[in-house]
Parts: C-alpha cells; sequence; structure tokens
C-alpha cells in the first residue's frame, strides 16, 4: 500500500493529491540527436582527419620521391645498356667484313638488354641497324647512332627529375649526355677517316665540329663534378683541362688526317663513361635507400593513426556497448520487466554500474512482489468486509441463520458476530417457549373462570 501511494504521488494521481512535476525541458543542440557513439567517432575524427590528411600527403610525396629515383635507377641501367650498344655498333662497323659477326652477336644482345626502353625509339634503333647489317656504311652507322642517340634523350625524358642532388644532376648529363654523343662524334671522325670516298672530308669536318662542341662542355661539367663529388675516382678524378686538352689535340690531329691519337682518346673517354656509370649507379642507389628510409616515417605515422583508430573504435565500442545495455535495460525495468539484468562485464565504472542496476532491479522486484501480496490481502479484506456487512443487513432484518465469516484479520469480529448471532437466536427461542407457557396459563386460567363462573350460576 505504501509503495502504491508513493508512486501515485510520484506521478501526480489524484489518489496522492498532488499535481505532477514535469521534467524541466532543455532546447537539443545539433549532437542532441547523436548517440554516444557518433560523438567520440565524430571527435576522434576532427582530431586525427588534419594528421591523417598531412600523413597521406607527405607519404605520397616520400612515395612519388621514391618512384622518381627508381626511375632513374631503370635509366641509368638502359644508359649502360645504349653505351654497350654503341660500343658494339663501332666494333661491327670498324670491323673487317669477315670478322663483323662476333660484333653483330654483341649488337643483338645488346638489343635484347633494352626491351623496357621506350618502344617507339627502340623499334627506330632495330630498324636501324637492321639496315646497318644489310649493307655497313658510314652513313647507316651514323643514322643507327642518331637513333640511339634519340633512345637515350627518351630514356632520361621517362625517368623524369628522379635523379635529385648536384652530384647526381651532373652525372647524368655528363654519363647521359654530353660523354655519350662525345663519343659517337669521335667514333664517327674515326670511321669518316678510315673510310674512302669523296664525302668523308665533309663527314669528318662535320663530326669535328659536333665533337667539339661537346667537348667545350665537358670540361666545364667535369669540373664541376669535380667540385661537387671529390671521392669519385679513376679518370673521372684527373684533371678536367687535361682530358679536355688531350681529346682536342687528338682532334686536331684527326682534322689534319692523322688518326693514331683517336684510339687513345676513345679509351680514355670510354673508362670516363664506365667511371661515371658506376658513380651514378652508387649515388642513385644511395638515395633510393635514403627515399626508403624517408619513407618509413610517414608511414609508420599512418599505421600509428591507423591503429590508434583502430583502438579507440574498440575503446567506442566498449563503453556505448555496455550504455546501450543499461538503456535497453532501463525501458525494459521502467516497461514493468522487473526480471530484466544486465551484464557486469568489468570493475570499471560501466561494471559498477552494472552491478548496482541489477541490485535495484532485484529491489525493485522484491518490493514488486511485496506489493502485490498486500494488494491481494487488501483484496481479500475487501472481500471479507463486504460478507460481514452481508451478515450484519441480515441481522439487522432479522435473519439470524447467515454467518459472518471467520478469516484473516476478521476472524475474531466473525466469530462475535456468528456468537452474537447464535445467543440472539437461543434467546428468541427461550422468549418463544416462555410465551407459549403464558398462552397455556392464561388458556388454563380462562377455563377455570367459564368453570367458575357455571358453577357459579348452578349455584
Amino acid at each position: 500500500m505504501q509503495v502504491q501511494y508513493q508512486t501515485a504521488r510520484l506521478a501526480g494521481t489524484p489518489e496522492s493529491g498532488t499535481p505532477a512535476q514535469p521534467a524541466p525541458v532543455q532546447a537539443l543542440r545539433w549532437t542532441g540527436a547523436l548517440g554516444l557513439g557518433p560523438k567520440l567517432g565524430l571527435a576522434a575524427l576532427l582530431l586525427g582527419l588534419p594528421a591523417l590528411g598531412l600523413g597521406a600527403a607527405l607519404l605520397g610525396e616520400r612515395a612519388q620521391d621514391l618512384g622518381a629515383a627508381r626511375s632513374a635507377q631503370r635509366a641509368a641501367t638502359q644508359q649502360r645498356g645504349l653505351a654497350a650498344l654503341n660500343a658494339a655498333l663501332y666494333r661491327y662497323a670498324s670491323a673487317p667484313a669477315g670478322a663483323r659477326a662476333a660484333a653483330a652477336q654483341d649488337v643483338s644482345a645488346a638489343l635484347g638488354a633494352l626491351q623496357e626502353a621506350p618502344e617507339a625509339q627502340l623499334e627506330a634503333v632495330q630498324a636501324a641497324w637492321k639496315a646497318l647489317e644489310a649493307r655497313p656504311g658510314l652513313g647507316r652507322f651514323v643514322q643507327t647512332q642518331q637513333a640511339a642517340g634519340e633512345l637515350g634523350s627518351a630514356v632520361w625524358g621517362a625517368a623524369g627529375a628522379g635523379a635529385g642532388g648536384r652530384e647526381a644532376a651532373a652525372l647524368v648529363n655528363l654519363s647521359g649526355e654530353t660523354l655519350p654523343a662525345l663519343i659517337a662524334a669521335v667514333r664517327e671522325v674515326s670511321l669518316a677517316l678510315d673510310t674512302p670516298g669523296s664525302r668523308s672530308g665533309a663527314q669528318v669536318r662535320g663530326a669535328l665540329a659536333v665533337a667539339a662542341d661537346h667537348l667545350a662542355r665537358l670540361e666545364p661539367q667535369l669540373a664541376a663534378l669535380n667540385a661537387a663529388a671529390p671521392q669519385l675516382a679513376g679518370p673521372a678524378a684527373e684533371d678536367p683541362a687535361t682530358l679536355a686538352g688531350d681529346t682536342r689535340q687528338a682532334l686536331t690531329s684527326a682534322a689534319a688526317g692523322r688518326s693514331a691519337a683517336l684510339g687513345a682518346a676513345l679509351t680514355r673517354l670510354d673508362d670516363v663513361q664506365g667511371t661515371l656509370s658506376v658513380a651514378l649507379d652508387r649515388t642513385l642507389a644511395a638515395q633510393v635507400g635514403a627515399e626508403r628510409r624517408a619513407l618509413l616515417w610517414p608511414l609508420l605515422g599512418l599505421l600509428s593513426l591507423l591503429a590508434g583508430a583502430a583502438l579507440l573504435a574498440l575503446l567506442t565500442r566498449g563503453i556505448t556497448g555496455p550504455l546501450g545495455q543499461l538503456s535497453r535495460a532501463s525501458h525494459a525495468l521502467g516497461a514493468g520487466d522487473y526480471s530484466v539484468r544486465v551484464p557486469v562485464t568489468g570493475r570499471d565504472e560501466l561494471g559498477q554500474l552494472a552491478g548496482s542496476f541489477n541490485a535495484a532491479a532485484e529491489r525493485l522486484a522484491a518490493l514488486a512482489g511485496h506489493t502485490e501480496q498486500e494488494r491481494t490481502a487488501a483484496a481479500r479484506l475487501r472481500e471479507d468486509l463486504g460478507e460481514l456487512r452481508g451478515a450484519a443487513q441480515a441481522m439487522s432484518a432479522g435473519d439470524l441463520t447467515r454467518p459472518a465469516p471467520e478469516r484473516g484479520e476478521l476472524a475474531e469480529v466473525g466469530g462475535a458476530v456468528n456468537r452474537l448471532n447464535a445467543a440472539l437466536a437461543q434467546t428468541l427461542r427461550d422468549a418463544r417457549q416462555h410465551a407459549a407457557g403464558l398462552v397455556g396459563g392464561s388458556r388454563a386460567a380462562l377455563e377455570t373462570g367459564a368453570a367458575a363462573a357455571g358453577a357459579s350460576g348452578q349455584t
């Protein structure tokens, strides 16, 4: 009964006599429609998105730099293949007719090693080589050398600006452009001097002009390279002025018709080219290693962010999951299901809250059971009072045969009423018997009076 009264008082029912107090209503912000999980996710997104974007941009930049360095490495490898191809072409063009078979095999092997080069330029080189092989001559050799030069330009053009740093840039300029063009011009001069004919003089002068132009660029480039990378050894580390001067003297002698010094000049230039190729490979390998190491840190940063996001998702799920169970259990408890319980998954605040909820649910269940018992007892009492009221009404109407209930809290009252009914019934029976005796006596007195009257009359 007390529980019903308290519930009615809090709900503001007419039984309590107090009006219901409505909960204060507050204006909801736009975040009020979001659950706790989306709120935590939105906060993590706002905090982690700038860092994630910065890390992704840095990772993309580092990956692009690493790709460019690898492209430069591939271009350097193809440049070595081109140097081997040009040397094989020179040996084929300068060899006697009976000794060209071995040189032709070297040319085919060098072309097979260039299968990853740009397709259009490589097909042009192959076509020029087929024409040279079909009809050897200075003009076809020059065409093949030109096609090989265009292939080298396409190779370094496809690599882009992947060779970063002064040393790598200087090495690329020397080993990829200046030295190959100079060596090709010297070889053309040597073949032109060895080729009889009316056009050999003009070809020698043209080749000498091209060689002099490239030689003029070779000296300052070698000087810049020695200044940027003095650790280079071999012919590339010698005095650029000495190398350029000796080569210029050999070209001057060739212009006068003396080609004996060209062989030594070509050997020195080939040695310089080989040394520069090795240095370029070493420099590009170091650059690729540095780019890989630089790529590692933003990659680790992104992985750390992703791991943090996964951990945050797990933590959020660990918070919102128990809270959702508590919310659903609270709704069920409010609907009258006192058997609902929530699992206790830990010893933290959420676990303590779940334990407190379960204890409160148990107390409410016990209180609800006690209230039900009181409600049953009250109903039984109302029933007994009704029967007692009926017995009293029957008694007042003169019906003393209807018994009153003798159970529960009204057992004594019912017993007293039943005893009163019995006493009244006995009193009425005694009164009836006494009245019957009085009637008989009166009748005898009347008869005696009548007899006396008759006797008086007779008297």
